[in-house]
């Protein structure tokens, strides 16, 4: 069994077939959300890739140095979204309140559902 990466879905010509196959869908959307979309597709394909962008770190002292990918740093990529995710957990974990407590979830027939946005004075 192999295992399809993101990066094997995302290569140029799977890309184009994509966009090419829901070219409809991208119809509704403004064309700066299009940019945005290939823009950050694009910018996930790529990222850590040595031939897209990297950095060289050197140490000041001797001639040893390295180098280093340059990540995209979007929450839509397999890879930086993860750490995305974790530093936005640990974040809404700090302003959360350390009490025991119950989580109630209260559901409506689906009969009144306008009813809470119409009279929201109500609630």
């Amino acid at each position: 069994m192999t295992t399809i990466t993101l990066k094997d879905i995302l290569t140029n010509d799977n890309l184009k077939a994509f966009f090419k196959h829901h070219f409809k869908f991208f119809l509704n959307f403004p064309k700066s959300f299009i940019h945005f979309i290939k823009s950050t597709l694009v910018a996930a394909q790529n990222c850590r890739e040595f031939a897209f962008a990297k950095s060289v770190f050197s140490c000041p002292t001797c001639p040893h140095y390295t180098f280093r990918p340059v990540t995209c740093k979007s929450k839509f990529c397999s890879s930086c979204g993860k750490i995305y995710a974790e530093k936005w957990a640990h974040k809404l974990s700090s302003q959360l309140i350390d009490k025991k407590h119950k989580h109630m979830i209260f559901t409506l027939p689906k009969e009144i559902w306008n009813y809470p946005i119409i009279k929201r004075d109500l609630l």
